[in-house]
């Protein structure tokens, strides 16, 4: 395939990107980007066939299969629909329309280079024996939106699901890397497991001169506060790593005749792997539990924004190693697992697959950024090594991935 047949699509994808950019919509609320990208989807020549209503986000299937053959290879390519809620401080034209909205992750980039493999496709730039399915998922920055389109009762994807010949992939922008690097740890983990968790204490109020006839939980609280930063060291394993972050703290309110009755901790609980995730949570609730009693308050313990670990199936990391040299692109190993979450870990549960990090510059503003503004350069990049994947899993003839490029 000559790189110049598919030269005008890049400007076609860096339009679609950049609308998609001027209209972020938070988790839950992806409606007009699922619109907006079902419409183009719909209008390629070759249009996939759409099945939508699954756990509010939907799937786009390319079908090249022989039944009479028997087994049908499958091949997944995730993309997020959501935005942060971040005020962007961008002047550029394509900059967020939305007051407080904006697509700080690179999302909007992740959803370009999806839907440039589906013109790849669509146009028969690639041959293919067997199904591409391009999924694209809501409330990702939540942690909620994976498991919502896996408990769908949708038959298709269930099935697509439960399948042992499906395999998925994603990849996420990492700014700080170098730009159209393949980015892989050395282990399996590529992204850490993590918890918010709130934790409430309740005791009784009194007049501030008389705190003995009331249960102030303020030094409850500074005790929780160096006991959950301390546990890592105490329960984690030497090969596995773990943190928590102490994000907010409450107690009281600003009375100066009035000894506090109440207080609040919420804490970020983070581990490389889901079983160093259970022994810090069985050993936080341990320690607050304990302290509370201590102080005779009542407490309440909740998680919220769950992330499983990000765990890759070797077998699939070596596809991605292979399309990163069919695509002609560097690989760059880090130490250990990215030490933030994403939801992509609980279709690894489901399914093979795998996850990695394409470059984005080493000076680049970092994910979250208020600048923050994924660089259509590398638009191209994600699509190559995604083809590069189809090529090596349902193609005939792998090598011509080579030349995939726009």
């Amino acid at each position: 395939m000559e790189p110049s047949i598919l030269g005008h699509h890049h400007d076609t994808l860096i339009q679609l990107r950049k609308h998609i950019h001027s209209h972020p919509e938070l988790s839950h609320k992806e409606t007009n980007t699922s619109e907006y990208i079902i419409s183009f989807l719909e209008g390629l020549p070759n249009p996939p066939e759409i099945e939508q209503d699954i756990g509010g986000g939907f799937i786009a299937i390319f079908n090249n299969s022989h039944p009479d053959k028997g087994t049908i290879k499958s091949v997944v390519f995730r993309s997020e629909l959501d935005a942060v809620p971040v005020q962007e401080l961008n002047d550029f034209e394509h900059k967020s329309s939305n007051l407080g909205v904006s697509h700080k992750c690179g999302h909007d980039g992740h959803m370009a280079i999806v839907l440039g493999l589906a013109i790849v496709l669509s146009y028969g730039y690639l041959a293919f024996e067997g199904r591409v399915i391009l999924l694209f998922q809501p409330a990702e920055e939540t942690g909620t939106g994976a498991q919502q389109m896996i408990s769908s009762s949708n038959p298709i994807f269930r099935d697509i699901l439960n399948s042992k010949d499906t395999f998925t992939f994603a990849l996420h922008n990492v700014p700080g890397f170098p730009k159209g690097t393949v980015v892989l740890p050395r282990g399996d983990s590529f992204a850490s497991a993590s918890k918010g968790m709130h934790v409430k204490l309740k005791g009784a109020t009194t007049h501030a001169s008389q705190p003995h006839l009331g249960k102030n939980p303020v030094l409850a609280v500074c005790n929780i506060l160096q006991g959950l930063m301390a546990l890592p060291s105490l329960y984690i394993p030497f090969d596995q790593k773990a943190m928590v972050t102490i994000v907010g703290l409450k107690g009281g309110d600003k009375a100066f005749g009035v000894a506090a009755g109440d207080a609040e901790v919420m804490a970020t609980l983070r581990a490389t792997t889901d079983t160093a995730m259970k022994t810090l949570e069985h050993h936080a609730i341990k320690l607050i539990q304990g302290i509370a009693t201590t102080y005779d308050l009542s407490v309440t313990i909740g998680f919220e924004d769950v992330f499983a670990a990000t765990i890759n199936d070797p077998a699939c990391v070596s596809i991605v190693q292979r399309a990163a040299s069919l695509s002609g692109m560097q690989l760059h190993y880090m130490g250990e697992a990215f030490p933030w979450s994403e939801d992509f870990g609980i279709f690894l549960q489901h399914t093979k697959g795998a996850m990695f990090g394409l470059g984005m510059g080493e000076t680049h503003a970092p994910l979250h950024n208020e600048y923050y503004d994924f660089p259509d350069s590398e638009i191209p990049a994600g699509v190559s090594i995604f083809a590069a994947i189809v090529s090596l899993i349902l193609g005939q003839q792998p090598d011509a991935a080579n030349s995939i490029a726009l």
